[in-house]
């Protein structure tokens, strides 16, 4: 069953969002959320057509979560809600090069919004951290398209409830050239389960050369699609990605323990801005 509500906005209904592992796509009713956040003033803003986060084109990538490829007790909820705040409807495909993704097609009304879960959880970028302390090129990345503007909004949480993080995704109009990566400390108490922290770059065109200058510091030709990613058990706030055609920089950390107590961690993740 599908339901159906109209866009107040669009935080209040991601926040509002929980777990539905059986459901592909489902939308939200106002009623769904906790008292306090229903009685949020009426006239609230909408979200503007010309904000940085809109767009009719995206690209993105999941950083892994998993943070023991020797623990298969557990996996993870990949999600994307999409967010119209348009008066039309918002008609949305999603796809992949990633061999065993089936591509998605679905309508966002007008004024409303839709969780769309992703699967397969081996999808995410270094799945499992089987590449430590190395650059690869791999092909998980995630193209959205729209005939509309929209927002999006990335989630990935673990089944068992230990950690979760979303991330706002920028459309591919806002991505730049150069970028200097923000990260978190890897808990080095967990580097037993090699708690990394993960840097991907996204081509939006074919023949576009990254270089970083940290670890991988050769040039690499990235066609439409792939992504230069690296894991590294070392902080990697400040490297620079560089790149000739518009790239998206996706980086996070499997257990990053922010700076006050690294017997704790949890899985971070953002998307950065040029």
């Amino acid at each position: 069953m599908v339901m159906t509500s109209h866009l107040v906005l669009g935080l209040i209904f991601i926040l509002g969002v929980t777990a539905e592992r059986t459901t592909t796509i489902r939308a939200g009713l106002k009623s769904e959320l906790p008292r306090y956040l229903r009685l949020a003033p009426s006239k609230a803003v909408p979200l503007s057509a010309a904000s940085v986060s809109q767009g009719t084109s995206f690209v993105f990538s999941f950083l892994n979560s998993h943070l023991s490829a020797k623990d298969t007790s557990y996996t993870e909820d990949l999600s994307l809600i999409i967010t119209n705040p348009m008066n039309q409807d918002a008609l949305i495909t999603i796809n992949s090069p990633y061999p065993s993704f089936k591509n998605v097609s679905l309508t966002v009304g007008g004024g409303q919004w839709r969780k769309v879960d992703i699967n397969p959880a081996d999808i995410q970028t270094n799945y499992m951290d089987q590449y430590l302390q190395k650059a690869v090129i791999e092909n998980k990345s995630l193209f959205v398209n729209s005939n509309v503007s929209v927002s999006l909004v990335a989630s990935n949480s673990l089944t068992d409830g230990g950690g979760e993080d979303k991330f706002v995704v920028l459309p591919i109009c806002q991505l730049g050239t150069e970028y200097h990566v923000v990260g978190d400390e890897s808990a080095h108490n967990f580097q037993s389960y090699q708690s990394t922290n993960i840097i991907t770059v996204i081509a939006t065109k074919d023949n576009t050369t990254v270089q970083l200058n940290y670890l991988f510091r050769t040039p690499t030709i990235l066609n439409r699609g792939q992504q230069l990613t690296i894991a590294t058990l070392y902080t990697q706030t400040t490297i620079a990605v560089t790149s000739d055609k518009p790239v998206a920089v996706i980086s996070g950390s499997v257990c990053g323990f922010g700076y006050y107590n690294p017997s704790h961690c949890s899985y971070e993740v953002s998307s950065i801005r040029d």
